[in-house]
């Protein structure tokens, strides 16, 4: 059957149907390509899935999820799958393309403001929420929703993608039950952090929580939980209750409906939003400008600009070039033996269309794959006979298949002419209804006018009869007034005038009264001929609206004949349609045919049947020597797994050297480079000396004198080492003899503090005392002085009484009183003298304690006096230790100096001057590589916008005993105060990061990044900084604010419980601790970051070493411009903490130990100038 498989291989849709345009995404297993289909010329983005790296994840099987989503779900709002192929290496799958990119194109690249518009942010939102909505309808959950799967079609509209984290719920239950963690740090909902190796089931809600962190970000330009590291991450995520990211620094201008919907998004498990029918009815949703039903229909707020039908300015990638990087992997290591490779794969083929099956129609999905096979299979039986045929019937499927496109391309366009047309005839019937209610209103108006002018008409008429009535009342008064002159002189004259009078009187009233009306009615005409003015008006204007009216109904009646003659192509499209169908009909008779000719070679498949009863046969014997193979075969395979795990742990000891290789290489170029330039120097040395030489050899006796002057240098170098040696021996014995004494002197120091607290305390009790004592002398006075004011008085009045006549008279009778008045006397004499004892016995106590607080303020001042110049003894003698120190290390090189040199200083001095200046020499010599290291570095700066962690250059300089930040070179070379100088004492590593110490860094970055770990006491917090405080943010793990309960105490260290999806090393063992799906437990120290396998603590298989980080610590973060310059500081940064470390191993201790305390020396802290760093 090979000639069948390889004619049916050759009628599969294969990678070379397509025409590669460019790369527009990467990922972790793959790439997507932008495609374009050769035959019928569609565009596709292709996603290519190496199945080497398939099988080596733990759910192989997540590619199933992905195509069935796609393959069976007839939703706009997700991505339409409409090929899946496979060939030896790679799976592909063919989606529609969507040229407006992810949604992290929405986003603003405005730093100052890189957020959305509310309205734009709920558009969007809510097609998030609909795409959602039906994924979940179709048993799915997503767990992995953030802007980058969110993409956009060319009209901005919304589909969601990447389905490769996706996993079916139970129908019963609609939960599912697993221990993988899936997803993005910043989008994880706390409930996937809590099964740290354990299962843990859950639901929908994990979908609603990203789409909460999703709104945020839109609205707020970055996610609330982001940390600069994974671990600060997570902890702020699991910590999400006590956070206060939700309510501090957002834009004033959000509604509380969003902040409402927001934290009900981002709320626990039990409270959340858990349905999709939950978040509809939210009050965020209620606006005026969609529906949930016509939200597509509508113009997206965000325009796609395009230019062509490739034009892919919306995808950022890096390296738009393919990457189909050959595998070395399962697929192709043992070609000849059958290892079942490809047995994950079987039936993963799919076309969105099968024209011909089983059966001879069409089906979708993959079950047409089966039956195409079947159909082939059937063909393949007589392909050598009617290969051509067949190959002409291929050509003609594929034509049909263009054609088939074509014509639903144009029905698809005529049904959303259709649908437009439908639109602007609702919108015309909407303007029509409105204007008929404005003909009715105004038809209203006019018979109210017509209705006024009768009136006004009655009025006016009303009016003239009343003026003609006033005329003739006129007359008849004139009439009369001419009777009355008539008959003046008569008694009834007189009667007559006065009754006319009285007449006349009530005429004029009644004209009075007429004339008031007629004002009256000439207003009401006016009012009416205004009114009448204004119906005019509105009676023209109605008339204008009509003509539009009448112009609507023309063009109405226009886009009616537009939607007849679209109904009309509508048609003729079906008519074509039927007739391909019918053309698809012929073809299939005609196939028909041929397989009735196909059954004349069944005579041929019984006979090759026969032969297959003789080779079953045959294969029967085989099989009893192939169980006779199986023991044997069994033990090789043990044999081989052995060696293969041995193989493996070959490979990984490999990759550690070869790491290891290439830092001792870099070492080599080095040192290449140093050599290199010593021997340029003893080249120039070398012709120098040959230059002598020639000069030398002219006599032979100048030549012995230099080598008996070489005998006697040696001699005295010999003996200069002997010297050096014993002087070495001395300054040992002396540092010992120092580091004894600065201890004593500690300890003395020590005392002295407690001797000075102690007396501190006993001044305070005695001004305590001081002032109780002068209180109650202060009242002892006052008491006195009110007893002598009531004495004087009463002395007074009794001299005043003594001297009145009355009294002295009465004096006589009083006899008995004067007894009293004695005894009165006696006891004011006895109170006075007791006051004078008290006074005596307080000014006694008072003048000893002033002896007593003089005594105390002497010995204080002596002993302030002694505590400085012990403080000065012990800085003169932690100085002379520093420099025996630097001698002792200048004197394990006194040896390499060269011997030519001692040449030519004693052919100049001899043997004494040589002693001497190698004795100055060496008392100058500076610790090799103790010079400064100075050189750019970049620093991060503050800004809160996802995935852009920015850097700014600085100048820094590593002396010997701090690193120092400047702004500019120019800074330091004016010798200006640094904006930042950490001691070298303070800081514990310096080490490359990975992608968990930096998540929001870009990636190609990170191999150019170091970080500094340093104490962080008494330090004001900084912009370049992030602190790391034991019990703060940075300090939980993955277990949030009860992970002190799941934290492991190991040599000082407080290990968290965490799982790594990012590549990350082991700090022990140095093998990778991470994965993608089903990551291995490990542990992360929340001081010092150290990252290890859980197994090294539970297993103890190895040393893990002790914590650096005792309180407090902060983590800097330092790019470097390339590298191997990154190597070159870290390797000079840790080379002097590690010289630092080997002189003063306890120095972290001795700082937590007596640093921290008041008035302790060890106590060093950073120095920060005013200046923002």
């Amino acid at each position: 059957y090979e000639d069948l498989s390889k004619q049916i291989k050759r009628w599969r849709i294969r990678y070379t149907d397509f025409e590669l345009i460019k790369v527009i995404g990467r990922g972790a297993y793959g790439e997507v390509q932008l495609v374009r289909k050769k035959d019928s010329q569609e565009l596709f983005a292709l996603k290519l899935l190496s199945k080497a790296d398939v099988l080596k994840r733990s759910e192989s099987t997540f590619f199933w999820e992905e195509r069935e989503i796609m393959a069976t779900s007839n939703s706009d709002w997700i991505v339409q799958l409409h090929y899946a192929f496979q060939d030896e290496k790679y799976l592909y799958m063919a989606m529609e393309f969507l040229q407006g990119g992810d949604m992290t194109a929405l986003l603003p690249e405005d730093e100052d403001s890189p957020c959305l518009p509310e309205n734009t942010a709920r558009f969007y939102i809510a097609e998030l929420v609909l795409a959602l909505e039906a994924l979940h309808d179709l048993g799915f959950v997503h767990r992995d929703v953030k802007p980058e799967n969110c993409l956009l079609d060319s009209r901005g509209h919304l589909k969601l993608a990447d389905f490769g984290t996706a996993v079916r719920l139970d129908p019963k239950t609609k939960t599912v039950t697993t221990s993988t963690t899936i997803g993005t740090p910043d989008y994880i909902c706390p409930e996937m952090l809590t099964n740290q190796g354990k299962s843990s089931t859950y639901s929908f809600e994990v979908d609603w929580w990203s789409v909460g962190v999703v709104l945020f970000e839109l609205v707020c330009g970055y996610t609330p939980f982001a940390g600069d590291d994974l671990l600060e991450t997570y902890s702020c995520i699991m910590d999400h209750k006590n956070s206060k990211r939700l309510d501090e620094g957002l834009p004033q201008e959000l509604s509380e409906t969003c902040l409402d919907i927001v934290r009900k998004l981002l709320e626990e498990r039990t409270k959340r939003l858990r349905l999709a029918k939950d978040v509809k009815n939210h009050n965020f949703f209620v606006n005026s400008q969609w529906t949930w039903d016509r939200i597509r229909a509508i113009d997206a707020p965000f325009p796609i600009e395009l230019t062509s039908d490739i034009d892919t300015r919306y995808f950022f990638v890096d390296d738009p070039e393919p990457s189909r990087k050959a595998n070395r992997e399962l697929l192709e290591s043992e070609p000849k033996a059958y290892q079942g490779g490809n047995l994950p794969f079987i039936g993963f083929s799919f076309r969105q269309q099968q024209w011909f099956s089983g059966s001879g129609g069409g089906t979708a999905g993959s079950g047409g794959g089966a039956g195409a096979i079947a159909g082939g299979a059937n063909v393949g039986a007589g392909a050598g006979a009617n290969g051509d045929e067949l190959d002409r019937l291929r050509a003609k499927e594929q034509a049909l298949s263009a054609e088939i496109s074509r014509l639903r391309e144009a029905e698809s366009k005529a049904k959303l002419g259709l649908m437009e047309a439908e639109t602007s005839l609702h919108n015309l019937r909407q303007e029509k209804s409105r204007l008929e209610a404005q003909l009715n209103s105004l038809r209203q108006a006019e018979d109210e006018s017509q209705r006024l002018h009768q009136e006004a008409d009655a009025a006016l008429a009303k009016l003239r009869d009343a003026g003609q009535q006033a005329e003739q009342l006129r007359r008849q008064l004139d009439d009369e007034r001419a009777a009355l002159r008539n008959a003046e002189h008569s008694q009834e004259r007189q009667e007559l005038l006065s009754g006319h009078q009285a007449e006349t009187r009530d005429l004029q009233q009644e004209l009075r009264s007429v004339r008031d009306e007629k004002e009256a009615l000439r207003k009401q005409a006016a009012e009416l001929e205004h009114q009448k003015d204004e119906l005019d008006r509105r009676l023209r204007q109605a008339e204008l609206e009509a003509v539009a009216k009448d112009r609507s109904e023309s063009a109405k009646q226009e886009l009616s004949a537009e939607l007849a003659r679209a109904n009309e192509q509508l048609s003729g499209v079906q008519a074509e349609l039927r007739k391909a169908r019918d053309r698809e009909l012929e073809l299939a008779g005609q196939l028909a045919e041929e397989r009735q000719r196909q059954r004349a070679g069944e005579a041929e498949i019984a006979a090759g049947r026969t032969r297959i009863g003789e080779l079953e046969a045959e294969l029967a014997s085989l099989k009893e020597r192939h169980d006779a193979q199986a023991a044997q075969h069994k033990k090789l395979a043990d044999r081989l797994k052995q060696k293969t795990n041995e193989l493996k742990e070959l490979g990984e000891k490999y990759d550690t050297d070869c790491c290891f290789l290439e830092l001792y290489k870099t070492e080599l170029d080095e040192l290449k480079k140093e050599s290199a330039k010593e021997a340029e120097a003893l080249k120039a040395e070398k012709d120098s000396l040959a230059a002598e030489a020639a000069k030398l050899r002219s006599s032979a006796k100048a030549t012995e004198d230099e080598l008996q002057a070489e005998k006697s240098a040696r001699n005295a170098l010999q003996t200069q080492k002997t010297e050096q040696e014993r002087r070495l021996l001395l300054l040992e014995l002396e540092r010992d003899k120092h580091a004894d004494a600065c201890s004593e002197l500690a300890k003395q120091k020590e005392s002295v503090e407690q001797q000075l607290s102690q007396l501190s305390q006993q001044i305070t009790s005695l001004e305590s005392d001081k002032s109780a004592l002068l209180a109650e002398v202060t009242s002892l006075k006052k008491r006195v002085s009110e007893e002598a004011v009531l004495k004087n008085e009463a002395v007074n009045k009794l001299i005043r009484l003594m001297q009145d006549p009355t009294v002295q008279k009465a004096a006589r009778s009083d006899a008995m009183d004067s007894g009293r008045r004695g005894q009165s006397n006696r006891k004011a004499r006895e109170l006075d003298a007791e006051l004078k004892r008290e006074r005596e016995i307080h000014r006694r106590k008072v003048e000893q304690k002033d002896v007593e607080i003089q005594d105390l303020r002497v010995n204080l001042d002596r002993m302030q006096v002694e505590l400085q110049e012990l403080q000065l003894v012990l800085e003169q003698r932690e100085s002379m230790i520093e420099e025996y120190e630097r001698r002792l290390a200048n004197s394990s090189h006194v040896d390499t100096f060269s011997v030519a040199s001692s040449d030519n200083r004693t052919a100049t001095g001899g043997a004494a001057s040589t002693t001497a200046s190698d004795t100055a020499t060496l008392s100058s010599i500076e610790l090799p590589g103790a010079s400064n290291w100075e050189g750019f570095l970049s620093v991060p700066k503050a800004n809160r916008r996802r995935g852009n962690l920015a850097f700014e250059e600085r100048y820094v300089v590593v002396s010997q005993r701090s690193v120092a930040f400047y702004r500019t070179k120019e800074e330091k070379d004016s010798q200006e105060r640094p904006a930042m100088v950490l001691e070298l004492a303070k800081i514990f590593h310096a080490r490359p990061i990975t992608q968990n110490d930096a998540l929001h860094a870009d990636k190609k970055d990170i191999s150019r990044i170091l970080q500094l770990l340093y104490e962080a006491d008494g330090e004001a917090k900084d912009k370049v900084s992030r602190e790391v405080k034991s019990g703060g943010a940075a300090g939980g793990g993955a277990g949030g604010p009860d992970s002190s309960s799941l934290m492991v105490m190991h040599n000082g260290h407080k290990f968290v419980p965490i799982t790594y999806r990012m590549p990350t090393h082991c700090d022990v063992c140095a093998k990778p601790c991470f994965a993608v799906l089903n990551p291995p437990p490990a542990l992360e120290c929340r001081q010092c970051h150290t990252r290890i396998h859980r197994d090294h603590v539970e297993l103890a298989d190895r040393p893990i070493h002790h914590c650096k980080v005792y309180d407090e610590a902060k983590s800097l973060l330092l790019l470097a411009g390339n590298d191997a310059e990154m190597a070159r500081w870290v390797k000079e940064i840790e080379r002097r903490v590690k010289a630092l470390d080997s002189v003063r191993p306890n120095r972290h201790k001795e700082h937590y130990s007596s640093g921290r305390g008041k008035g302790g020396t060890l106590n060093r802290e950073s120095s920060f100038s005013n200046s923002n760093f």
